[in-house]
């Protein structure tokens, strides 16, 4: 159907803990580089492939975004948004709702506990109930979930999606 769109919402992969620098400035840990490798590796062998990427401004999304970008050969280059660092729900849904509709496919990588509030909202009546319940309860460390959107970006939320899988993190 040409009106049916994909959107994966991707928590950030395990960061260091802070060290009295700036939070926007943490970065990945051992275990976030692995965890986003693992993810860039499932994508790959899944044949998944965003048209377009929504990345948080902060190091640790942008490094999980590299690491999966990397680990599932793509060369797609994000758009960095300094909005979406800590942005709320009703945040980032107006900046995913600006994506083009030539854009198919987009990948969201944020931080919590936004990315599964999101996931949680756009559930709706026929979303697998084991995705609901894992967005429901947060989204681990390089957590995702997939959303089937039907209609353009601009009417995200306000029409009915179905939330198709999540993942509650990332075993590595």
């Amino acid at each position: 159907m040409d009106d049916l769109r994909l959107l994966v919402i991707l928590r950030h992969a395990k960061a260091e803990v802070g060290d009295g620098g700036s939070d926007r400035d943490r970065a990945l840990s051992y275990r976030g580089l692995r965890q986003a490798a693992a993810v860039g590796q499932e994508f790959k062998q899944a044949g998944y492939v965003p048209d377009a990427a929504l990345v948080s401004s902060a190091k640790r999304t942008r490094e999980t975004f590299e690491t999966v970008a990397a680990n599932a050969d793509w060369s797609l280059a994000p758009t960095v948004s300094g909005d979406l660092y800590l942005a709320y729900v009703p945040e980032t849904l107006e900046l995913i709702q600006q994506t083009p509709d030539a854009v198919r496919s987009l990948l969201v990588v944020g931080h919590e506990p936004t990315m599964s509030a999101l996931g949680y909202k756009l559930a709706c009546p026929g979303s697998a109930p084991n995705a609901v319940i894992a967005v429901r309860h947060g989204l681990g460390t390089a957590g995702r979930a997939v959303v089937q959107v039907t209609g353009s970006w601009r009417d995200l939320g306000k029409r009915g999606h179905s939330l198709l899988t999540g993942v509650v993190g990332c075993a590595v």
